[in-house]
């Protein structure tokens, strides 16, 4: 079962919005950064980057981080990619129209990395 952690406020988005655009089955555990919190008595309060539950799943701290049995990927590009493809299996909601922009989040992305300073205005 695929487990995301993060915030919709966050480089989370991406790999939210794939998995619900996709209608896959998965489990979202918010997840918020650590320096929007307010002060350091907050940090106990919610489940954040910095809290030691949060932290035995991804060391680094960092949100998004997706769990698929013992595979944890924690970059949402990286997510995307993966992902996209498996989930070309779910079939696209009745009446959608597949167009050329589909697939636009992950394309331009991996463009920009191929091309550095592409697109970078």
């Amino acid at each position: 079962m695929l487990t995301l952690y993060g915030v919709y406020r966050s480089r989370a988005s991406r790999p939210l919005w794939l998995l619900a655009e996709c209608g896959a089955p998965f489990t979202h555990v918010p997840v918020i950064q650590a320096y929007r919190l307010p002060d350091d008595r907050a940090r106990a309060a919610a489940l954040n980057t910095a809290s030691e539950e949060f932290l035995a799943v991804n060391p680094m701290g960092q949100i998004p981080a997706l769990t698929d049995g013992d595979l944890l990927l924690t970059e949402s590009l990286a997510i995307t990619a993966a992902y996209r493809p498996a989930l070309r299996r779910h079939p696209w909601p009745a009446g959608h129209r597949r167009t050329g922009a589909d697939g636009a989040m992950v394309a331009v992305r991996r463009h920009r990395y191929r091309n550095p300073g592409a697109g970078n205005h």
